[in-house]
């Protein structure tokens, strides 16, 4: 007795344009014809109707359903000494807000507190005022990054129009593409022992420098008593940094 070949029906199937291992489209539509009336047929006598038999209804994929995704918006500040200008864009970069405030960590915060909830950057560049602002943002819940300078003028290099509006565009725009380095803020102990050893080192140049002129000018008027007056402007300086420490 001769077996029939599995592979038959697919070399058949191939033959005249259809998948191999699927059925042709006239078969699988009379199938489920077919399938629709005899569930039809139990649903009359009362039996059970299955709900999924597994049926091949010609569907080949189910459209994927897009994920809606949070809005996040990206700021970017030019800070002067009098005012700072502020530039909010969306994560699209269509500009959501562009305004000026004074530099002031309160105002800053009063002006994008609105938006604070879906901040991801606030950026502004290395400068004196930097160790100052980024703290107090930091402290208010503002997710501030200090650039380095170099990177954010090289960014901003080609833009047509250099104005504290346009910087601060620049700036959200960079914050929005994540093209910049973060500049490392020391803490505020750190900032104000360097403040301390810096004033030190000043004044004892500034002793140094009285010392050398008391004794020079005691040389060239001839006076012998150049180590006393030395001595003395020793004790005055020495009696003097008791005093302003």
């Amino acid at each position: 007795m001769l077996r029939r070949n599995p592979i038959w029906p697919d070399i058949a199937l191939a033959k005249r344009g259809a998948r191999p291992g699927r059925l042709p489209a006239d078969r699988r539509t009379a199938r489920v014809i077919g399938l629709a009336a005899e569930y039809a047929a139990l649903a009359a006598r009362g039996a059970a109707v299955p709900q999924d038999d597994g049926a091949d209804s010609g569907a080949l994929s189910r459209p994927k359903r897009q994920r809606r995704t949070a809005m996040e918006y990206f700021a970017g500040l030019d800070v002067a000494m009098e005012e700072t200008s502020l530039c909010v864009v969306d994560q699209e970069g269509k500009v959501v807000l562009e305004t000026t405030v004074a530099t002031d960590p309160d105002a800053i915060f009063k002006a994008l507190k609105k938006h604070a909830p879906k901040l991801r950057r606030v950026g502004h560049e290395a400068g004196s005022l930097s160790p100052w602002l980024q703290v107090e943002l930091k402290r208010r819940g503002l997710p501030a990054i200090c650039l380095e300078a170099w990177h954010a003028r090289a960014a901003m290099a080609a833009m047509r129009n250099k104005t504290d509006k346009a910087d601060a565009r620049g700036i959200a725009h960079i914050m929005r593409t994540g093209w910049f380095r973060e500049v490392h803020v020391k803490s505020e102990e750190s900032y104000r022992l360097r403040l301390l050893l810096t004033q030190r080192r000043n004044l004892k140049r500034k002793f140094l420098d009285l010392e050398n002129a008391i004794r020079t000018r005691s040389r060239h008027s001839g006076s012998r008593s150049a180590k006393s007056a030395v001595a003395g402007s020793r004790r005055g300086c020495a009696s003097w940094w008791r005093v302003i420490r």
